[in-house]
């Protein structure tokens, strides 16, 4: 007797240790705000089909370590989702890395920009379109673009280091360091003058600035305030306000949500005092 009490005994824990790690297996991901679903993990491939504000999926592999794709069962086939445009209810760490089914979405081509060619060591190549300017400073006039890709050779640097004179065809043009990336020492590039005789717009209402990791949106400017989104990685921001002289918070408007963002996790292409000083 006592012997199948123990075996009854074994059995159920065993069942439910079982049964608790199933659970844990089992990741969940929620959606708050509508998400495209795509064939594979990046923007690359097609869109096959979205979820709506509170719709849950279950997640079946991710795409890398830091799980920036999730793959989920949509609808009983594959699809994937940005990490960032869901709210995962389990931790990520336990799932397979794993690659997208090939047979059944295929991923569009993929353009290849138009690069121009630099001639020297020295030189930058943009990671997306950048705004080239006729001085160091947004307040100077856009002369035209680099397109992802496109390479320039570096003829001088500002003072502060956050623009980088180029040859822009039979002109030299200016791009903000942020927005770049250099291959060569800084320390070999000369310091130049802006230029003083420089075409300028009128003084701008905002400042561009780009987001150097997934930065939480907070409704108001303090780190207990609710998170209303998730701005993205490497995301181009126009900065309408600061939060106080010292600008430790940034108002931004993204996905048509005005909100705040702290100025740490940001890079700035102008100087942020020019914002004006908004409380909330």
């Amino acid at each position: 007797m006592m012997k199948c009490m123990k075996t009854a005994i074994f059995l159920l824990t065993a069942a439910l240790v079982t049964g608790s790690a199933l659970a844990q297996a089992r990741v969940i991901a929620q959606a708050y705000r509508t998400v495209n679903v795509r064939s594979g993990p990046g923007t690359q491939y097609d869109i096959v089909g979205q979820l709506t504000s509170g719709d849950e999926v279950q997640v079946t592999g991710r795409s890398d370590e830091e799980s920036n794709w999730l793959r989920i069962d949509f609808s009983g086939r594959e699809g994937w989702v940005a990490y960032f445009t869901v709210t995962v209810l389990s931790n990520t760490t336990g799932l397979a890395i794993v690659e997208p089914h090939n047979g059944q979405f295929a991923p569009l081509p993929v353009a290849t920009p138009t690069a121009l060619a630099a001639s020297t060591d020295i030189f930058v190549t943009a990671y997306r379109t950048v705004n080239v300017r006729t001085g160091p400073g947004i307040d100077y006039v856009s002369v035209g673009d680099l397109d992802a890709g496109s390479m320039a050779d570096v003829t001088g640097r500002s003072v502060d280091n956050r623009w980088l004179r180029i040859d822009y065809g039979v002109d030299s043009g200016w791009v903000a360091f942020f927005v770049v990336s250099l291959s060569g020492s800084l320390d070999e590039i000369n310091v130049v003058e802006a230029p003083l005789n420089a075409e300028t717009e009128e003084p701008p209402d905002m400042v561009e600035i780009v987001t150097r990791y997934n930065v939480n949106l907070h409704a108001d400017p303090l780190l207990e305030s609710p998170v209303i989104g998730v701005v993205p990685y490497d995301t181009t921001l126009q900065a309408e306000a600061r939060s106080s002289a010292d600008g430790l918070w940034l108002q931004v408007t993204y996905a048509e949500q005005a909100g705040w963002l702290i100025r740490t996790l940001v890079s700035a292409g102008a100087d942020l005092s020019l914002l004006p000083v908004r409380a909330s």
